[in-house]
């Protein structure tokens, strides 16, 4: 085999057809019978040991499949179980009746936080993209209203030591680390609203996060702590750092910057960045209203008298509205003076012009 393959062709031998006869090109395209079987059974009789363990792996891997996909399956049905009881739970709405995010989000980021993310058993990483967790659909004739509003809608839990694995040490005495120590869902059950321009607000869990050493509290969608993380952690936060600003209730996501970007410089327009968030919350509510109403339709069981109405759009599919022509300028002044980006320097320094002596 070394001295045929070290032997070079010869000019008769390259391209040669002599093989190309029309017997062999009959054999080649005729149809063949499945000889898996006879494959197997060659097999099984020469290396017996070899066609057990094979058929063992087979059957393991078969069955890991099933099983994983039975534990996805399992868990969508946990979630919607567990979220369609809260949802009709009177002292859990009546607790939560004043906050700002809708009653079937917070009955999901509780489900979320207790059953998924603090089992010990269960990997996070199958749920959640990075910090997001998409609420997922339920394939159900009679899905609760409550519970189908907030389908496809994003739950984000900000913690980075857990997520990440990060470890990140106090930039105010250098000396201790920072240790996550609570959350505002886990306090006081409420969530922080992002707005972005395509859809409902994306609710997120925030961990407040202590020094070890001088005790100093941080939140960990600030943009001082957004600076310190890596590119590939930083952007898994739907948020740029400039506009993570601490003095404001929400935050406006990517797709919001980068409008409010274009705009604001020349035309100083934050009535029309407020009603573009306005419009996308209410066109996603009508979609959703169709979707709904037109799924039960096509179920012989739901007639006219047992469909439960839909929610109301303000007050329960909208609880809390995104920031007026006012508030999209004050916050698109604070963010072009921020200076706690990437490159610790803010827009205002990086687009003014020094003189400088020569």
């Amino acid at each position: 085999m070394k001295a045929l393959c070290e032997t070079p062709l010869a000019e008769a031998e390259k391209c040669s057809g002599q093989h190309m006869t029309r017997e062999a090109t009959e054999a080649f395209f005729a149809p063949r019978e499945n000889t898996m079987k006879t494959a197997t059974a060659s097999v099984a009789t020469t290396t017996t040991t070899t066609t057990t363990t094979m058929t063992e792996l087979e059957h393991a891997s078969a069955a890991h499949v099933t099983s994983s996909r039975e534990d996805v399956t399992a868990a969508d049905v946990d979630i919607y179980t567990e979220v369609t009881k809260l949802v009709k739970d009177s002292a859990f709405v009546e607790f939560h009746e004043t906050s700002r995010a809708p009653i079937a989000m917070l009955a999901f980021a509780k489900v979320a936080v207790e059953k998924i993310m603090l089992n010990s058993e269960i990997n996070n990483n199958k749920h959640f993209d990075g910090l997001t967790f998409t609420v997922p659909t339920h394939h159900n004739d009679n899905m609760d209203p409550q519970c189908h509003s907030v389908v496809g809608q994003k739950f984000i839990c900000v913690d980075w030591c857990r997520m990440f694995g990060l470890k990140l040490n106090c930039d105010e005495c250098n000396k201790g680390w920072l240790k996550n120590d609570r959350t505002n869902f886990s306090k006081n059950r409420i969530l922080f609203p992002i707005y972005d321009i395509d859809g409902p607000p994306t609710w997120c869990s925030v961990q407040s996060i202590v020094c070890t050493c001088c005790k100093r509290r941080v939140s960990a969608n600030s943009c001082k702590m957004l600076c310190k993380l890596p590119a590939h952690a930083r952007l898994a936060s739907p948020v740029e750092t400039k506009c993570a600003l601490d003095d404001k209730n929400s935050h406006l996501g990517r797709g919001a910057t980068q409008v409010m970007n274009l705009l604001m410089p020349t035309h100083g327009n934050g009535d029309l960045i407020s009603r573009l968030l306005c419009n996308a919350l209410n066109q996603a509510y009508v979609e959703w209203v169709e979707h709904c109403y037109s799924h039960l339709k096509r179920t012989p069981i739901n007639t006219d008298e047992n469909t439960v109405p839909y929610l109301q759009k303000d007050g329960d599919f909208i609880k809390a509205y995104p920031p007026l022509g006012d508030g999209i300028r004050d916050a698109f002044d604070a963010a072009c003076s921020n200076s706690n980006t990437p490159w610790f320097m803010s827009d205002h320094d990086r687009h003014d012009r020094h003189d400088r002596e020569i």
